[in-house]
């Protein structure tokens, strides 16, 4: 028999995290969209979903070119990039 406990505790505290990131993301007041490093949304707020102008569901997934017009998009993707290079926002 196998102890999982430790697994248990870990998927737990998981939980935990995620739910406190939600519940800063649904009280922020400014839009936050979290995304990995093929730009492509995995999280966002209301506020967020507003300021794109579609609804959570529609942008999970997509990519900043798909959210924005052109140049704002490529203006957005260029700081990503600088961040993710230097480390700094």
């Amino acid at each position: 028999m196998t102890d999982i406990t430790e697994h248990k505790r870990a998927e737990t505290n998981a939980r935990r995290q995620e739910a406190l990131l939600r519940s800063i993301l649904d009280h922020a007041p400014v839009p936050i969209l979290i995304k990995d490093l093929d730009d492509r949304v995995v999280m966002i707020n209301e506020v967020g979903a507003k300021v794109v102008g579609k609804p959570i569901d529609w942008i999970i997934g997509r990519r900043t070119p798909e959210l924005f017009p052109p140049e704002e998009a490529e203006a957005l993707q260029h700081i990503d990039r600088s961040i993710l290079e230097t480390g700094e926002a």
